[in-house]
């Protein structure tokens, strides 16, 4: 919430360095707007000085104000016949007239926020915030806009919103957004785009940064473009991004039959080359073609004769490894071999294919 209150200085800085002195009429009203127009807050704000309840008494002892900006806002309220509901009233409609009054500065500002929102005046969550070029935003929904509109990449705004590319040019150009207000002050940014934002933000979020060369990561996916996590399937407690010439997938696109009750089983290899010298993360695919997979024995030898032992391949084909002999001593370079066995007769069937997934490093 606080984000939202700071414009240019801290809610509490005040001009000459000091709260205004109540028997000077010097700086009091000279601050920079710090509750922005189209944040809760704003909101809360002026529902409160309008409040046909709200009067000086209000102002000056309930919230409380200093005497003389409680006196300066309702004069500035109720016009220059200084009675209520007469014709030449008006209504706040923006922070800045609030604060171009008279001896309203950072801290009346700080104490006008804080007796909204001890009055349930400042909309949260699921609340209506307001309504922007024909688009009613709650205050969970503009949060989740706004979150859009900064962090979202020109393609997404662009292709999967989608805006129009004057839309997307002049929201880049203009982010960072703090409001839903600023958003949509925009130019190319009306009805139409304002509801796209919106929808699509409904169900979008965020992605974390990217990991870049050498910071820590967990996926394999958790490294920017160009890099791969090292470690990341091997090691429990994640890895470290490296260059992706560190990686490679080996793919045999040739397959056979698995031999029913041979204990010779069907064998297929593949020469793995241009990485660096030994592995780290070790991860097979099978493209099989049988009745019973979990039936079969499957087995993994690297190059140096060490072996891993694979289990039957999950719904996506992977076959992790559940128990292994590499080490990441051996030699990478060579032929890698993949043995499969039907220890049991009466069921039939093949392999279509398979490849190898290594990371690397050097020794």
């Amino acid at each position: 919430m606080a984000s939202r209150l700071l414009a240019l200085s801290a809610l509490f800085l005040v001009a000459c360095g000091g709260l205004p002195d109540a028997s000077h009429d010097a700086v009091a009203d000279q601050s920079q707007l710090s509750v922005l127009d189209g944040s809760p807050e704003a909101v809360g704000v002026l529902a409160l000085l309008n409040a046909s309840t709200t009067d000086l008494d209000v102002l000056d002892d309930d919230v409380p104000l200093n005497k003389r900006a409680a006196q300066h806002l309702i004069a500035w309220r109720d016009g220059a016949d200084g009675v209520r509901y007469t014709s030449d009233d008006r209504a706040f409609q923006t922070m800045q007239q609030v604060d171009d009054v008279r001896f309203v500065g950072p801290a009346a500002l700080a104490s006008l926020v804080a007796y909204a929102e001890a009055t349930g005046l400042v909309p949260t969550g699921g609340d209506l915030l307001g309504v922007w070029d024909n688009t009613a935003f709650t205050v969970d929904e503009a949060d989740a806009t706004i979150a859009l509109a900064n962090l979202g990449s020109y393609d997404l705004l662009d292709d999967e919103v989608p805006l129009s590319s004057r839309a997307v040019d002049n929201i880049v150009a203009a982010r960072t957004f703090v409001t839903i207000a600023q958003l949509a002050a925009v130019p190319q940014v009306g009805p139409s785009s304002m509801l796209k934002l919106r929808e699509f933000a409904r169900t979008w979020s965020p992605q974390a940064p990217l990991a870049q060369l050498g910071e820590d990561c967990d996926e394999v996916d958790d490294c920017d473009a160009g890099l791969i996590c090292l470690g990341a399937i091997s090691w429990n407690n994640g890895g470290w991004c490296v260059e992706d010439s560190f990686a490679d997938t080996f793919v045999v696109n040739q397959g056979g039959l698995i031999p029913d009750g041979d204990p010779n089983g069907f064998v297929s290899t593949v020469d793995v080359q241009g990485l660096a010298s030994v592995p780290i993360d070790i991860q097979v695919w099978l493209d099989l073609d049988h009745p019973d997979p979990a039936s079969l024995s499957y087995r993994l030898i690297d190059p140096n004769g060490a072996d891993a032992i694979l289990a039957a391949p999950d719904a996506n084909g992977i076959a992790a490894i559940t128990w292994r002999n590499i080490t990441s001593d051996d030699e990478i370079h060579g032929i890698w071999t993949l043995e499969i066995i039907d220890p049991v007769t009466g069921d039939a069937g093949q392999l279509d294919g398979w490849s190898l997934y290594l990371t690397s490093t050097y020794d």
